[in-house]
């Protein structure tokens, strides 16, 4: 097990990582000691290992009051690097960088056929042996799309939401001493598949999905405990990675908050900086205006975990790899837009109808984007209370493509928009 050693220096930690084994030194340096609301600070990062020597290839995390804050960095040949870090709140902005923590080690393979079909079913086995029976026995296993496992011929679990991992306990009864067969019946609707599992004995990981696994394309004729063997089962991805990334609940080492960092706190046992404090001051906030134009910009609210992931974007934004529900990073692009003469904001909700007969059988998907456009709302309002003008609000509905929907859907749609924002009094003023 992994021992972090922190020693108090002036202006500085040292920290032994038991990843490399080296001792790092961060030192965080800001330019400015006061700045108005929603300007930005450059920050100056230098890492050094125990001897006073740069250490370069460490990726650096910004803090700002103890929470995930900005774009992750990576120093130099001279153990350098620096960053700017906008600041959208009055008060106290206490700086830190820490040093990036090495993630858990991940074993389990999403597996499937060597090839992949809509509407195929694949079956699965992997044959292991025990000295005896334990004393404690869990399975913890997820599909995309469609799974039923069974230990010895017996189902022990099933499950047809990948992103929620299915956990199984007690099963030790269906263990023996010698050869055991673990079976997974696994289907695909369309686009990707995968199975993802692992055999917990007595608190040990033992059965990681992965290539000594075996798939059937046919389901073989004693299922489910197949004798005959089948052929190595394809690997396609690690727990975390590929196009399910880190949107599994439930899976050890892995959250969805993951793949949006900011807003996060600081990991305990970080290897951190000294602290640096920046006041951050009230000003009045001009909305620059063309009375002859009206000027807006496309918003979407789908940085969420059932939508869309950072891995597509063409570099980290200035505040990193951010959630829609952050109030922090909806106040500064507000700032921003204001002072930039955005008069109004298009907020896309144009496939929140996706093929659906009513409003009311909307995804969780979607649920996530009206969680992310009440948060908008919600910082505005509060931003409005403090006599900062915000860019005034539109609602994209209906649907612009993909399967078609019903009129009476978008009719319900705008009538649970009515109810539930524009009469808000809370919401008063902002469309």
């Amino acid at each position: 097990m992994g021992v972090v050693m922190v020693l108090a220096m002036t202006g500085a930690l040292l920290a032994h990582s038991p990843a490399n084994g080296a001792t790092i030194r961060l030192h965080l340096a800001c330019g400015l000691r006061t700045v108005g609301m929603g300007r930005s600070v450059p920050i100056m990062m230098r890492a050094t290992d125990g001897r006073g020597r740069p250490v370069a290839g460490l990726e650096l995390w910004p803090y700002l009051n103890g929470l995930r804050w900005g774009a992750q960095v990576i120093t130099d040949a001279h153990g350098r690097a620096s960053a700017t870090l906008p600041l959208p709140d009055p008060g106290q902005a206490r700086l830190q960088v820490a040093l990036r923590p090495t993630p858990p080690k991940q074993t389990a393979w999403w597996i499937w056929a060597p090839t992949v079909a809509d509407g195929q079913t694949v079956y699965l086995r992997r044959v292991f042996s025990l000295r005896h029976v334990p004393r404690h026995a869990n399975l913890i296993a997820t599909c995309d799309d469609v799974f039923r496992a069974y230990l010895n011929g017996s189902e022990v679990a099933s499950g047809s939401n990948y992103q929620h991992v299915q956990r199984a306990t007690g099963l030790r009864r269906f263990l023996h001493a010698g050869t055991n067969i673990l079976a997974v019946e696994a289907h695909n609707g369309t686009g990707p598949a995968g199975f993802l599992a692992m055999l917990q004995v007595d608190g040990a990981n033992l059965l990681p999905t992965d290539s000594r696994w075996e798939v059937y394309t046919v389901k073989p004729q004693d299922w489910p405990v197949p004798t005959n063997a089948g052929e190595p089962a394809h690997a396609i991805a690690l727990a975390g990675e590929g196009v399910w990334k880190s949107s599994i609940q439930g899976w050890p080492g892995i959250a969805p908050s993951s793949d949006f960092p900011v807003g996060l706190p600081m990991p305990k046992g970080a290897v951190h900086s000294n602290t640096v404090t920046v006041r951050v001051v009230p000003r009045k906030i001009a909305h620059r205006t063309d009375p002859n134009h009206l000027v807006g910009m496309e918003w979407e609210p789908w940085f969420t975990p059932l939508n869309v992931r950072w891995d597509t974007a063409e570099a980290v934004p200035i505040l990193g790899n951010y959630s829609s529900y952050d109030r922090r990073v909806i106040r500064q692009h507000a700032l921003w837009m204001t002072e930039a003469g955005v008069d109004f904001l298009l907020v896309d909700w144009s496939n929140n109808l996706w093929g659906k007969q009513h409003w009311s059988e909307r995804g969780p998907y979607v649920d996530e984007l009206i969680r992310g456009t009440s948060a908008m709302l919600d910082e505005y309002a509060r931003m409005k209370r403090e006599g900062i003008p915000v860019p005034k609000v539109t609602l994209l509905l209906g649907l612009d493509n993909g399967p078609q929907t019903t009129t009476t859907a978008l009719n319900e749609e705008m009538r649970w928009v009515y109810d539930h924002y524009v009469m808000n009094p809370k919401y008063r003023g902002l469309w």
